[in-house]
């Protein structure tokens, strides 16, 4: 059957080379009850047989599946795109490698229904790992007050997946994914989400999120460097309203904490390759913390305390350069909980034993 001129769901899947998963997630779509829908897979690149999986699609569905093929550019540009073609009164994304749970376009229409004023319907997810096993995270109900969902969503405490929301049209009048961020892009699209619009919530679960081994990844630097960019995107005065600019701070501080608490406990169950990656991405942070738009604000403690927990574990396992350097950021966070006796004595010691070995080294050099 043909779809109508404006279903009531387009579906949008940005993908890959995850043609091995595709058809899952299609699949998903196809297995759902009602006929109100289109499926818009946008193809970001990909060098595997995402063409012709999706194709064998597009030949069977009578022109319910379309495939559109860009080159290169970023999940954020490809969902833009296939928002773009799309003609659906509300729009839904699901990752290439994830899928609907049965039901889950039936409850939308039900969380949407007739009801004008609500701007998005949020439900919750399987998250499922590896190893066979797998966790619920339900959505949570949403306050009328936007500025109050705003600031729940920055301090962390919602797992929002853009595959568990139903999302109406006009919402993309307004804000769009950011395209120069690949990786947390969609991070900044649902704070922005939640500070401008109105949603609900349906309390079971709508999608199955899949974690495997070629997920989206990268170096542990440039994965560090997105989520900072992710401050001045999501506070863009141009989008943003005013009396949410002053969460600015708030944000960064709980960045930088979680960045830091995340190298600590990465460095101690990592192995010695990954443990590498991280001790070279530590200058390149230090740097941003003190002399970029990012950088602190010089006077919270939290922070000051990770980077503290994260310099006692360099001091531990002796990468005292390092060790310095975090040191000395706690120092400009808050000096005067890096000047407690406790710290000052382990940066006391590093600063003779660093000091040792290179009177050591220039006299061997001699």
């Amino acid at each position: 059957m043909n779809v109508g001129p404006n279903p009531f769901f387009s579906l949008v899947i940005p993908t890959f080379n995850y043609a091995r998963y595709l058809a899952r997630a299609i699949e998903s779509i196809l297995d759902q009850e009602g006929e109100d829908y289109e499926i818009i897979v946008v193809d970001d690149g990909s060098t595997d047989n995402t063409a012709e999986v999706v194709h064998d699609y597009e030949a069977r569905s009578q022109g319910r599946v379309r495939y559109i093929f860009q080159e290169n550019q970023g999940p954020g540009a490809a969902r833009n795109y296939g928002v773009a073609l799309s003609t659906g009164q509300n729009v839904l994304f699901l990752d290439g490698d994830d899928a609907l749970l049965p039901g889950a376009l039936e409850r939308f229409r039900t969380g949407v229904g007739e009801r004008e004023s609500v701007d998005f319907v949020w439900g919750g997810i399987l998250k499922h790992f590896a190893d066979g096993t797998f966790e619920h995270h339900p959505a949570i109900p949403l306050s009328k007050e936007t500025s109050h969902n705003f600031r729940r969503h920055l301090r962390s405490l919602w797992v929002m997946k853009v595959g568990s929301v139903a999302i109406r049209r006009r919402v993309f009048d307004r804000i769009r994914f950011p395209e120069s961020n690949r990786g947390y892009e969609h991070c900044v699209f649902n704070a922005h989400l939640m500070a401008l619009y109105h949603g609900v919530t349906i309390p079971d679960p709508v999608v199955s999120i899949y974690t495997h081994d070629d997920s989206l990844c990268h170096s542990i630097e440039w994965t560090k460097m997105c989520r900072l960019q992710t401050v001045d995107l999501l506070f863009n005065a141009a989008i943003l309203p005013g009396t949410l600019m002053h969460l600015r701070n708030e944000y960064l501080c709980g960045l930088w904490t979680s960045l830091f608490r995340d190298f600590q406990g990465d460095l101690s169950k990592s192995d010695a390759a990954v443990r590498l990656q991280h001790l070279r991405a530590i200058p390149r942070l230090v740097e941003l913390a003190t002399i970029s738009e990012n950088s602190l604000p010089g006077d919270d403690r939290e922070v000051a305390q990770a980077c503290l927990s994260l310099f006692r574990s360099l001091y531990v396992m002796g990468h005292f350069v390092e060790a310095i350097q975090v040191y000395r950021l706690a120092f400009h966070a808050f000096p005067m909980q890096a000047l407690r006796w406790r710290h000052l004595r382990k940066y006391a010691r590093i600063v003779l034993k660093l000091i040792q070995q290179a009177l050591l080294a220039s006299r061997v050099n001699r």
